[in-house]
């Protein structure tokens, strides 16, 4: 029996061909053809090239993170990986055996005045952490090599150093924003290390992107890509050193012939140069965030961004007494955040009992089939387009790679795991795009495993006596 009211309470002067041929026409600003599309990748092309020569210039920063290589699949020894990107904070001890990982983790809160306070505060609040899981696990090894993940904009000035670019997602700390987090961390450390007979020592920084590259390439030694598209968004790569002119090799380099880049390309568009792709809700979307005018790419296929930008679409059609028409506003509509990204999909899912929650939770139950269609079309339209430019950015980067061989590209994040069509989409327009052959990797917990496997590296390639 069908959960959906057969019809509506209050009758629309329009037929159900004429509101959704309006409809079709307020939202064709949302399609993407593939010609725009590769306007679109030579944009990016353009913007990572800038990129590569000098940040100080580019809108993208592509940011060197000095992972040099990708794992051998033959690392050995226990090692730690710190992870902070949110509200909670993790605490992971990695035992490697080859291809073959065993992970123990725990989660700490950050309690919001730490996340608004001193940095002194926060990067004690981990150190406590650290030493609260060692003591628990009864940890013995005389040196414990710790990679960091820390999912903040950063300018790293080494494989352990790096300074903090801006804030994001709620933390505000007082004196980190140009200051080297890893001596940071370092400082707190020994200062809570008490009569701990573990010596901890930070050997390598990254953030979430790198760690999902790092994490797949574990498993897949084709693997050249990391993938970040959930809340936010971002790419890593494996990049020749030969494309980079603004590459200066450290002392003692060992001429290793590639670099991750982290490109941040979240920002990508942030100068004008999507201006042309842009909606009116888009704009919408940018001047009511809280950071106007930065972002631009992330807030176009991000699912901090998506369920925004169905809702101001959505919300226009009633107005325009196309959806719902005659009924008094749904007042989840007229709510900033009162529809996200899951509402996109679980409308996907085309299950009658998930479509009727969605109608629920905005607070109408008067809608008939053809608003249905509306919502539907409406949401696939902004999941589409997501999945389009993700395939698009995909694609710039296989053909810089350039590999006849199958690339492999590890992915992450809400939106490519849990919307029901959106990787398969990414897939589908990247065949479209490229000619260059690859397939897509689900990471399994990225920022744990992979800061592990780059603090083995760090120690095998940088420093032997550290070696557990």
């Amino acid at each position: 029996m069908s959960l959906l009211p057969k019809t509506p309470s209050l009758q629309s002067d329009l037929s159900p061909e004429e509101r959704l041929a309006r409809v079709n026409s307020i939202t064709s600003g949302l399609e993407l053809n593939d010609d725009k599309l590769k306007y679109i990748m030579n944009l990016l092309e353009t913007e990572f090239n800038q990129g590569l020569s000098n940040e100080n210039d580019a809108t993208i920063k592509m940011l060197l993170t000095y992972v040099r290589d990708i794992p051998k699949g033959n690392e050995v020894g226990m090692y730690m990986a710190l992870d902070l990107g949110g509200t909670n904070f993790r605490v992971l001890t990695v035992a490697l055996d080859g291809s073959r990982a065993s992970i123990d983790t725990e989660t700490c809160e950050i309690p919001a005045k730490v996340m608004i306070g001193s940095g002194r505060d926060l990067f004690d609040r981990i150190a406590d952490c650290v030493y609260m899981f060692i003591r628990s696990r009864n940890i013995t090894v005389p040196v414990l090599p710790i990679g960091f993940t820390f999912s903040f904009p950063l300018r790293q000035e080494g494989l352990a150093s790096a300074k903090l670019i801006r804030w994001t997602k709620g933390f505000k700390c007082t004196d980190v924003v140009g200051a080297d987090v890893v001596a940071l961390l370092r400082e707190s450390l020994e200062k809570r290390k008490g009569d701990c007979k573990v010596k901890c020592e930070v050997v390598a920084v990254i953030n979430d992107t790198t760690g999902t590259l790092m994490s797949c390439a574990h498993r897949n030694r084709e693997c050249r890509v990391g993938l970040i598209v959930g809340t936010g968004t971002n790419l890593c790569y494996m990049e020749k050193l030969s494309r980079i002119p603004k590459w200066k090799p450290p002392k003692g380099d060992d001429e290793k012939p590639r670099i991750a880049v982290n490109c941040e390309w979240g920002a990508f568009g942030d100068n004008g140069v999507l201006n042309e792709i842009l909606t009116d809700f888009d704009r919408q979307v940018d001047a009511n965030s809280l950071n106007q005018g930065m972002q631009i790419f992330e807030k176009l296929i991000s699912g901090m961004y998506l369920g925004e930008l169905a809702r101001l679409v959505l919300l226009h059609l009633h107005r325009q007494d196309l959806l719902c028409p005659g009924v008094p506003v749904p007042s989840m509509l007229v709510v900033k955040g009162g529809f996200s990204a899951k509402h996109l999909s679980r409308i996907a899912s085309r299950r009658e009992d998930s479509i009727y929650k969605v109608f629920t939770k905005i607070e109408t139950k008067d809608f008939d089939s053809v608003d249905v269609d509306i919502v539907k079309h409406v949401c696939d339209l902004v999941a589409e387009r997501a999945s389009r430019l993700v395939a698009a950015g995909l694609s710039v980067v296989l053909n810089r790679l350039g590999r006849e061989k199958k690339t492999t590209i590890g992915y992450d994040g809400s939106v490519m795991r849990f919307h029901p069509f959106f990787r398969k989409r990414v897939e589908q327009k990247i065949k479209d795009l490229c000619r260059f052959p690859f397939d897509l990797m689900l990471s399994e917990d990225g920022s744990g495993r992979g800061a592990a496997l780059v603090a083995a590296i760090a120690c095998k390639n940088f420093d032997p006596k550290m070696k557990i």
